[in-house]
C-alpha cells in the first residue's frame, strides 16, 4: 500500500490527532469533519516519519536498559467510540488502535518485535527464525519487520484451520523475502530449532518464540500499559475500569497485566481466549506474568514487585471450535464495529475479543471500558509471488 493510500484510508477511518500539552490526543471525527481530519492526520503521520518514537516504559524508568529496535509509531491512538457504545449501551467505550503502530503493516506484533528482533542485530549471522501456523500474523510481521531491519528471516509454519487471511499472509511472507519451511507442529519445530542452534556457534540464528511471547516480547505490552497511563494523565480518556484484549500465546495479556499493575492503573484485565485452553491456561499466564515482572525487577530494583494475585479474568466462552476458527458471534462483532466506527477487526482473534465485550455489555454500562485492538489496520493488496517455491503443503494455500 502506498503512503498516499494509507493516509486516505486513515482519513476515511475518521480519526484525527491534535497536539495538547506535548502529547498526541486522538478523537473520533464526525462525518462533516473528514476533510479536516485528513489534513491533520497527514501532518501527524509525516511528523512521525523516520523518528525513533518515545518508548513509554523507558520514559517511565529511564535507567532501565532494554534491547529495542525502533519499529513503531507511539503512542497509538485511543478512539472514543460513541456510536458503537450507544449501540451496546456502554456510555464510555474506547478502542486502542495498535493496528496503526506501523505502515504498511501494523498491529500488536510490532510492540513485541521491537524487543524480540533487537538481539539479532548484534549476531554475526543477522538471522532470525520463528514459528507459527500457516496464517500466523506473528510470522508475517516478523518477515516484514525483519526485512526492514536488514535481517534474514526463516519461518517454520505448521498446519492450522484455513482462515480468510491465510492466502494473503503466506504471500506477504514470501514477498518479504523470508525463507519458508513446513513443520509438523509449532512446538516440535521450536524445540528442534533450539537444539540445532546450540551446535552452530557464531553462525547461530536468533530464535523468537511462537507469537513472540517471551519475556522480551512481553516488554512491548508492559510499555503499552505505561503508554496508556500517559494517555490517561494527558486526558485522552479516564482510567479504564476494565480492559479487554484477545489472548493467544498470552504475551499481550501478560505484558499488559504487569504494566497495568506497575503503572498503578488498577484496571481489571479481561483476557479473551482465542487459542486452546492448554496453550492459554491460567497457570501458564500467571507464571508468565511473574517471570516478566521478576526480570524487570532484577534489572531495575525500583520496578513494582508483583501483586499477591494478578487482576486478570480469563474469558473462554468465545473460543468456539478453537484456534483460527471464526464464530457467529465474532462475525457479528466484526460487522458491527465496521458499520458503526469503520474499525477493522478479524473473526478469529480480535473479533472474539469484541464479542466477549458485547456479551458483557449490560454489566459495563456505567464503566470506562477499553478494548485493545491488535489487528493490522491497513487494507493490503495480496502480492503476486511465485508460490511454487513453497513447500508443497503450503503451495496449495498460496
Amino acid at each position: 500500500m502506498s503512503r498516499r493510500a494509507c493516509l486516505a484510508w486513515l482519513a476515511a477511518l475518521g480519526c484525527c490527532a491534535e497536539r495538547r500539552g506535548g502529547s498526541e490526543r486522538t478523537a473520533q471525527s464526525a462525518t462533516s469533519e473528514t476533510a479536516a481530519a485528513s489534513s491533520t492526520t497527514t501532518t501527524a503521520l509525516e511528523a512521525f516519519a523516520g523518528r525513533d518514537h518515545p518508548h513509554a516504559l523507558s520514559l517511565a524508568h529511564p535507567s532501565l536498559q532494554l534491547p529495542r529496535a525502533a519499529l513503531g509509531m507511539w503512542p497509538t491512538p485511543v478512539l472514543r467510540c460513541r456510536a458503537l457504545g450507544e449501540t451496546l449501551g456502554i456510555a464510555q467505550l474506547h478502542v486502542k488502535q495498535d493496528g496503526l503502530a506501523a505502515s504498511p503493516y501494523g498491529g500488536g506484533k510490532i510492540r513485541k518485535l521491537e524487543h524480540c528482533l533487537a538481539p539479532a542485530l548484534e549476531l554475526p549471522s543477522r538471522k532470525v527464525v520463528t514459528f507459527g501456523g500457516f496464517a500466523s500474523n506473528h510470522c508475517v510481521a516478523t518477515a516484514v519487520c525483519g526485512k526492514r531491519l536488514g535481517l534474514a528471516v526463516e519461518l517454520w509454519l505448521a498446519p492450522q484451520p484455513p482462515t480468510k487471511e491465510l492466502k494473503m499472509n503466506l504471500r506477504l511472507a514470501v514477498a518479504s523475502g523470508a525463507v519458508i519451511r513446513a513443520a509438523a507442529s509449532v512446538n516440535r519445530a521450536h524445540t528442534d530449532a533450539r537444539r540445532r542452534a546450540k551446535r552452530r556457534g557464531r553462525d547461530r540464528p536468533h530464535l523468537i518464540a511462537p507469537g513472540g511471547s517471551s519475556i522480551l516480547g512481553n516488554l512491548g505490552f508492559v510499555s503499552a500499559a505505561f503508554e496508556l497511563a500517559q494517555q490517561v494523565e494527558a486526558g485522552d480518556l479516564k482510567a479504564p475500569d476494565v480492559l479487554y484484549v484477545a489472548m493467544g500465546t498470552m504475551g499481550a495479556a501478560a505484558g499488559l497485566a504487569v504494566g497495568l499493575h506497575a503503572a498503578g492503573l488498577g484496571t481489571e484485565l479481561v483476557a479473551v481466549r482465542a487459542s486452546s485452553p492448554a496453550t492459554s491456561s491460567a497457570r501458564k499466564l500467571y507464571a508468565m506474568c511473574d517471570r516478566t515482572a521478576a526480570w524487570l525487577r532484577r534489572r531495575h530494583g525500583r520496578f513494582a514487585p508483583p501483586p499477591h494475585r494478578w487482576r486478570i479474568r480469563i474469558e473462554g466462552r468465545q473460543l468456539g471450535r478453537g484456534y483460527a476458527r471464526s464464530t457467529a458471534a465474532s462475525e457479528r462483532a466484526v460487522a458491527l464495529a465496521h458499520s458503526t466506527e469503520r474499525l477493522l477487526f478479524e473473526t478469529t482473534y480480535t473479533g472474539k475479543c469484541l464479542a466477549a465485550l458485547m456479551a458483557d455489555a449490560r454489566s459495563l454500562e456505567d464503566k470506562v471500558v477499553l478494548l485493545y485492538n491488535t489487528n493490522n489496520a491497513h487494507s493490503l493488496p495480496t502480492p503476486a509471488v511465485d508460490c511454487d517455491a513453497l513447500p508443497s503443503m503450503l503451495a496449495k494455500h498460496c
